[in-house]
């Protein structure tokens, strides 16, 4: 199913206009679909269902509830999200700040197109995704992508691996993250 790029919003008619390929109308078209709208600066997404659509807008059952679409956001029909937030992350040394500096997903390669997003924060923040651009295809022939997140030192750090896949499962292998601080006990693994 498509993913398409944000180009209107009308909240009182809950239409969401897009602009690329042209969305499919024969028969029941996308009636009943899920889809997410994700604005991948950040990882924010809200699910929604399609009551009806034309070739370029989708009317939701719903109005928005979380998001107010932006210039840069995204809508995957048939989304089934993966969302996994890891602990706080602190080494048994909640006084030493550390960081995140790496991380390298390995993923099984599929056919279909999805893309894996990947992001990490210190302290009380959300793993924001960062930055946008960067993210794992599942079409990549090596299955495997290094993400460069360079976190904010704090005394704890947490990440987070986002996914839409478009009616299959997404397939992760493992990761290795790699965790720095300023003490010699530098974590890798």
């Amino acid at each position: 199913l498509p993913k398409q790029t944000y180009s209107s919003y009308t909240a009182a008619t809950r239409t969401f206009a897009v602009t690329g390929t042209a969305l499919p109308t024969s028969g029941d078209a996308l009636s009943g679909v899920p889809a997410a709208i994700i604005r991948p600066s950040t990882g924010a997404y809200e699910m929604v269902k399609v009551e009806s659509n034309t070739s370029s807008a989708a009317v939701f059952t719903e109005p928005l509830a979380v998001l107010t679409p932006a210039s840069g956001d995204l809508i995957v029909f048939g989304a089934i999200p993966l969302d996994c937030v890891s602990g706080e992350i602190h080494d048994n040394h909640p006084e030493i700040a550390k960081w995140i500096e790496a991380m390298t997903l390995g993923h099984e390669v599929e056919s279909a197109a999805t893309e894996v997003f990947v992001g990490a924060c210190a302290d009380n923040d959300d793993p924001s995704i960062y930055p946008a651009g960067d993210y794992c295809a599942m079409t990549e022939t090596d299955g495997e992508h290094h993400f460069w997140l360079r976190t904010p030192r704090g005394r704890s750090v947490q990440f987070r691996i986002l996914a839409f896949a478009r009616g299959y499962r997404v397939r992760l292998r493992g990761y290795a993250l790699s965790i720095r601080s300023q003490a010699p006990q530098e974590i890798e693994g």
